[in-house]
């Protein structure tokens, strides 16, 4: 598999992840994607969501036949609702083929047309950053990387405190003197 990657900035911190997003037919083995019946909508990414989701109104808009039913558990309690096998593109042409989806009923107008689940979520690298109040989003997929946010504060902060004078005060903010505080061994 080919390696793809987006990034979608925020001018923003972000409550919600909205990015655009294609969803298709299902593909068959080796078949080329046609871009010509691929049907443009906005995907809400959702960590809480097992499985992705596909909106009622969407799905019979575009005419995809479901594959069949399933019991859901979702906010309102269990339900049972239709199944879809789709292929789901997201930018920079990272695809998703032939993925089952179960359906929800239609959201606020025009708000998201599918629900990235965990499905879908746990294939890739996938951070999201709040730097300077702009929300950024980066998704590799398949996922290569080996990411742990604490390992990497270790080694900063080491480098922090190499340079570090004995009097001067600690850089962890504690207020002492760094020889009263990290430098005491």
């Amino acid at each position: 598999m080919v390696n793809r990657a987006f990034t979608t900035l925020y001018n923003r911190v972000i409550s919600e992840i909205i990015t655009d997003a294609h969803v298709t037919y299902p593909l068959k083995e080796n078949e080329e994607l046609n871009p010509n019946i691929l049907f443009a909508c906005k995907a809400l990414w959702d960590t809480g969501a097992t499985h992705s989701v596909i909106r009622e109104g969407f799905a019979n808009d575009h005419h995809f036949v479901p594959t069949g039913q399933t019991k859901v558990n979702g906010v309102g309690g269990e339900h049972t609702c239709n199944t879809y096998l789709v292929s789901i593109g997201l930018p920079n042409k990272v695809m998703i083929p032939n993925i089952r989806v179960t359906e929800c009923k239609d959201t606020i107008p025009n708000k998201f047309d599918i629900i990235i689940g965990m499905d879908i979520i746990s294939r890739c690298d996938f951070t999201i950053t709040n730097k300077n109040n702009v929300s950024k989003l980066s998704v590799l997929m398949p996922s290569i990387h080996d990411t742990d946010y604490v390992k990497e504060l270790e080694v900063i902060n080491k480098q922090k405190m190499k340079n570090i004078g004995r009097n001067e005060l600690c850089p962890c903010g504690s207020g002492n003197k760094y020889k009263n505080c990290h430098g005491k061994n």
